[in-house]
């Protein structure tokens, strides 16, 4: 399986939880071609490899993050600033938009969910 993303060198600091923890999140960069995103599209913020598969059309998009131990496979899309976090599975064809989802949460299937832009 070749890989879609690297990570780009970049990091910053995000704050998540009531707690304000502070966690490091690196950007990503699109190697291939898949869904709508093209190879050299910057992506968002993920702390670990694992937090995004390399397999299906998953993404996380611009100022979006996925840290922790938070899962992104499928066909799923993370974008417009959300946050990831916790123990969290995010699988299917599940859109979050603006959201901020944390904990033990398990979402799949064809969902879309909206938080504040």
């Amino acid at each position: 399986m070749s890989k879609k993303y690297k990570f780009t060198g970049e990091e910053r600091i995000i704050q998540i939880g009531s707690k304000k923890r502070e966690v490091v999140v690196k950007r990503i960069v699109a190697l291939k071609d898949f869904s709508d995103v093209a190879e050299g599209d910057l992506g968002g913020w993920i702390q670990y490899k694992s937090n995004l598969s390399q397999s299906g059309d998953c993404w996380v998009y611009d100022d979006a993050c996925v840290c922790e131990n938070a899962r992104v496979y499928g066909d799923a899309m993370i974008d417009y600033g959300s946050i990831v976090s916790g123990q969290t599975k995010i699988s299917g064809s599940v859109k979050v938009s603006g959201a901020k989802i944390g904990g033990d949460s398990s979402i799949n299937g064809d969902v879309k969910i909206r938080g504040e832009k």
